[in-house]
């Protein structure tokens, strides 16, 4: 039962690392789509009955801080899980995953913004 969680959590991790929008309008409209961006991590932290999940996320550029919520949307609906909790790290373009996130952390409960801790962009000079 393990392999198959594992490799199920696998291919979902693909189908989403492959997923983002592009910023292009629509034809229709005029109107803008979501920011364009990639899950470059995922990892079920459940426990018990609770689900949750953690997502690294890499932004093509430091998004403003609504850019970053019209993300959520589109990434809570590739997830598919409406009663979990997720907590989304962004990252700029540039950043090393490895280390704290540089742009926004997102806590997203029960298909709702819960928390959100965003980071202004550091300029040169504040370097």
């Amino acid at each position: 039962m393990k392999t198959f969680q594992l490799a199920s959590w696998c291919v979902l991790l693909i189908i989403l690392s492959g997923c983002g929008n592009s910023t292009q309008p629509t034809a229709d409209k005029g109107l803008s789509a979501p920011p364009e961006f990639r899950i470059v991590e995922l990892q079920n932290t459940s426990t018990g009955e609770q689900k949750r999940f953690s997502l690294k996320i890499v932004l093509p550029s430091h998004y403003s801080e609504n850019s970053v919520k019209s993300t959520l949307v589109p990434i809570s609906n590739m997830l598919n899980e409406p009663e979990s909790e997720t907590t989304m790290f962004f990252y700029g373009p540039h950043s090393n995953q490895q280390r704290p996130y540089d742009v926004a952390r997102v806590v997203w409960k029960h298909n709702r913004l819960a928390e959100i801790d965003y980071k202004q962009p550091v300029t040169p000079q504040q370097r």
